[in-house]
């Protein structure tokens, strides 16, 4: 959910109601595409659930670490304004 009005009860509202993200304006781009990929393979990994082999899930869940340790330091620098295109 993209929204410009954020509270902490909206954000709680909206995530048990099956948002995967509430991410707040004005929107960094790099973190926005950090969010939406993220997004995009989680729900690889869950549509493929035990279909998927071990090796390929490990991939995928590796490659969902890497974004979020990524997307967490994205957020923490356009916090302190310190983010760099």
């Amino acid at each position: 959910m993209l929204t410009g009005y954020g509270t902490h009860a909206l954000e709680v509202e909206v995530l048990k109601e099956g948002a995967y993200a509430v991410v707040q304006k004005p929107v960094v781009p790099q973190v926005f595409l950090s969010v939406v990929t993220r997004a995009v393979i989680r729900r690889e990994v869950d549509q493929a659930g035990s279909n998927v082999l071990s090796s390929e899930r490990q991939r995928l869940l590796s490659r969902l670490k890497q974004i979020d340790e990524h997307l967490k330091k994205q957020i923490d620098d356009s916090k302190k304004g310190q983010y760099e295109t």
